[in-house]
Protein backbone atom coordinates (compact mmCIF):
# COMPACT_ATOMS: atom_id res chain seq x y z
CA UNK A 1 0.00 0.00 0.00
CA UNK A 2 2.76 2.45 0.88
CA UNK A 3 4.71 1.50 -2.24
CA UNK A 4 1.62 2.18 -4.37
CA UNK A 5 1.30 5.66 -2.88
CA UNK A 6 4.99 6.36 -3.49
CA UNK A 7 4.62 5.29 -7.13
CA UNK A 8 1.48 7.43 -7.47
CA UNK A 9 3.24 10.49 -6.04
CA UNK A 10 6.18 10.03 -8.39
CA UNK A 11 3.84 9.75 -11.36
CA UNK A 12 1.96 12.90 -10.36
CA UNK A 13 5.15 14.84 -9.77
CA UNK A 14 6.38 13.77 -13.22
CA UNK A 15 3.16 14.92 -14.89
CA UNK A 16 3.77 18.39 -16.34
CA UNK A 17 0.08 19.32 -16.44
CA UNK A 18 -0.39 18.43 -12.75
CA UNK A 19 2.65 20.50 -11.78
CA UNK A 20 1.26 23.38 -13.89
CA UNK A 21 -2.07 23.22 -12.03
CA UNK A 22 -0.26 23.35 -8.68
CA UNK A 23 1.81 26.34 -9.84
CA UNK A 24 -1.34 28.08 -11.08
CA UNK A 25 -3.14 27.53 -7.77
CA UNK A 26 -0.13 28.88 -5.90
CA UNK A 27 -0.10 31.98 -8.12
CA UNK A 28 -3.82 32.57 -7.47
CA UNK A 29 -3.30 32.26 -3.71
CA UNK A 30 -0.33 34.62 -3.84
CA UNK A 31 -2.36 37.14 -5.84
CA UNK A 32 -5.23 37.02 -3.34
CA UNK A 33 -2.83 37.53 -0.43
CA UNK A 34 -0.62 40.12 -2.12
CA UNK A 35 -1.93 43.20 -0.35
CA UNK A 36 -3.62 41.64 2.65
CA UNK A 37 -2.21 41.57 6.14
CA UNK A 38 -2.07 38.28 7.99
CA UNK A 39 -5.40 38.89 9.70
CA UNK A 40 -7.11 39.91 6.46
CA UNK A 41 -5.62 37.33 4.12
CA UNK A 42 -8.16 35.96 1.68
CA UNK A 43 -8.10 32.59 0.06
CA UNK A 44 -10.23 29.90 -1.46
CA UNK A 45 -11.15 26.33 -0.77
CA UNK A 46 -10.05 23.66 -3.22
CA UNK A 47 -13.65 22.45 -3.34
CA UNK A 48 -14.66 25.77 -4.93
CA UNK A 49 -12.53 24.99 -8.00
CA UNK A 50 -15.16 22.61 -9.31
CA UNK A 51 -17.84 25.32 -9.29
Amino acid sequence: LINQKIVMCRQLWGCESFVFVLEYLLAIGNYLNQHAGKEKAKGFRLSSLTK
